[in-house]
């Protein structure tokens, strides 16, 4: 059996019965403990100053008798509970106390100074439902667990791929992974007797996320799952909530829902949401590179976008709910957006390039800080395109690495990353798609990172904005061609999957805002370091270009 060192710091000497009711819950998880007893306050600072013993657990009373005052005592467990904390950082430290009527403080002090659970004596009785012994010592068991460098199964992962060492790096190592999971699992009454982790690529919100394959014990039975880790547990919990509310509003199976439906943790500091998954799910920019036929790409892109986007769209949101305005950019991004331009900006003036003169660049600017900073479009009255349309339900991260392909069998896709989902204008999803389409799909590889292919990625980026079909790119790889497929699904499909533009007279309308949203999306891909400074450059000059098509749009509009 494993042991651990406990001590507790206790002047009352009865009070080493604590240490008996902790023996059987110990003992049924394998564990014995060895306890060291100190019951004078000099003796208690002497011991947590001592460097050669490392405590595991460790027990404090609050209210100590005072040797200078006769029936006098003092608060010093708080104290002694922030030196514990600090000298035996990965200890687990209980605070109990009989408590005082004039001191209802004490409980309070404890915490503060770092106590992981605080009790009276009565709630730490055999008869208690939530805080008894058993129930205590398996709590403090979970916690050195958490904080121990070995992973509770056997894990493998492949360590020449620089994103899953990332993801393992950045959370403290693969036990603080392992443990996430089996606390998922264990909620689900399943148990892993191995697991293999790889990398899956995050969205918008830049949490970790891995991809987990696990075995079960007792069986050669395999699972899949995608584990999302935040040290955020709101967060993650809303994230499971919003899931589960589209998920309800949609075809059943487009939308994963965690399993639990709440975060599991923390470990380490860490939590985590479980997605299941199928074997051999990859994300769509994986599968279209993989070069799949015209049909099945646009049987992929019609199950996702007709049965989430337009489903979505066609729900009717809470009344009175805020929505973020097209032409507004939150400040976060501006700033980003407006350094990229001025690193981007002088290789627009390369002939290889963009090929602009300077009066052209000097106009770019003009008109993309126009849209960053002030929210509208160039020579256009701002109240014009303050008429937008009225929200929609929205994925609001609906791009390549959010759409799952299951390739066993016929391809099925899934959506993932819910973290956004709410109100927002009709073109987002779309729009988000589309762009990154373009930018991580088409002309994928070597050819991305040449300027070689500017003017075409320019054309293709026009003929999108203008709804039209787009036949070719630089290279000729199926990836490419497959891409083509995907982007000419979407323009062609867009008025039937979007309500809001289903007539021409609504297209006359709100049509300029498919310019707006596109530009928008360009915008935000100009500081994303995953796309290469070629594209990236060629995003901010296609940005301009779709600003330029919605002040046209926009005009048009506002003679109707």
């Amino acid at each position: 059996m494993d042991t651990i060192k406990a001590l507790l710091l206790d002047d009352e000497e009865g009070n080493v019965r604590t240490a008996q009711q902790f023996k059987p819950g110990f003992r049924r998880l394998g564990r014995e403990v060895e306890w060291s007893f100190v019951h004078t306050s000099a003796r208690a600072w002497e011991v947590l100053s001592e460097t050669r013993v490392k405590f595991d657990l460790i027990v404090v009373d609050l209210l100590w008798d005072r040797n200078d005052l006769r029936a006098t005592q003092e608060s010093l467990g708080p104290a002694l509970i922030a030196e514990a904390r600090r000298r035996f950082p990965g200890a687990f430290v209980l605070a109990l106390s009989g408590g005082h009527t004039d001191r209802q403080h004490i409980f309070n002090d404890a915490r503060r100074s770092g106590a992981h659970l605080v009790l009276r004596r009565d709630e730490f009785s055999h008869g208690s439902d939530d805080t008894n012994p058993d129930q205590i010592a398996f709590a403090i068991q979970e916690h050195l667990l958490d904080g121990t460098p070995v992973s509770p199964v056997p894990v493998e992962y492949d360590v020449e791929d620089p994103d899953i060492l990332g993801v393992i790096d950045q959370v403290g190592g693969t036990a603080t992974l392992c443990r996430l999971y089996s606390r998922a699992l264990e909620a689900l009454r399943r148990e892993a007797a191995s697991v293999r982790l790889g990398f899956v690529a995050p969205g918008a919100s830049g949490d970790g996320v891995c991809a987990v394959e696990a075995t079960l014990a007792g069986g050669d039975v395999r699972i899949h799952h995608v584990l999302k880790l935040s040290k955020d547990s709101h967060g993650l919990e809303r994230a499971a909530e919003r899931a589960v509310d589209a998920a309800m509003m949609v075809r059943p199976m487009m939308i994963v829902r965690p399993e639990p439906g709440y975060p599991v943790g923390p470990v380490n500091g860490w939590y985590a949401i479980c997605t299941p998954l199928q074997r051999g799910a990859i994300t769509l920019r994986e599968w279209l590179a993989r070069g799949p036929g015209d049909k099945a790409v646009r049987d992929v892109l019609a199950a996702s976008c007709t049965n989430v986007v337009g489903e979505l769209q066609r729900q009717k949101p809470r009344e009175n709910e805020p929505y973020p305005d097209l032409m507004e950019t939150p400040a976060f991004r501006k700033s980003r957006i407006l350094l990229a331009m001025r690193e981007l900006e002088p290789a627009l003036r390369l002939r290889e390039g963009g090929g602009f003169s300077q009066r052209e660049a000097i106009r770019l600017r003009k008109f993309v800080r126009a849209f960053v900073v002030e929210g509208r479009l160039e020579g256009v009255e701002r109240h014009w395109t303050s008429r937008a349309a009225p929200a929609v339900l929205a994925h609001r991260d609906f791009h390549g690495g959010n759409v799952l392909v299951y390739v066993s069998g016929r391809p099925q896709p899934v959506v993932v990353d819910l973290d956004s989902f709410g109100l927002d204008h009709w073109a987002v999803d779309p729009a988000c798609l589309c762009v990154d389409l373009l930018l991580h799909s088409v002309d994928a590889g070597a050819q991305s990172m040449l300027f070689s292919g500017f003017a075409v990625w320019r054309g293709l980026a026009a003929r999108i904005g203008a709804l039209t079909t787009v036949d070719r790119a630089v290279t000729r790889h199926s990836g490419t061609r497959a891409a083509l497929t995907a982007l000419n699904w979407v323009t062609q499909n867009l008025r039937e999957v979007c309500p809001t533009i289903a007539t021409d007279e609504l297209f006359g309308k709100h049509g300029w805002e498919w310019n707006a949203a596109l530009a928008t999306f360009f915008l935000r891909s100009t500081y994303h370091l995953s796309i290469s400074p070629q594209k990236r450059a060629f995003a901010l000059v296609a940005a301009y270009d779709q600003l330029l098509a919605a002040a046209r749009g926009a005009h048009a509009s506002a003679a109707l």
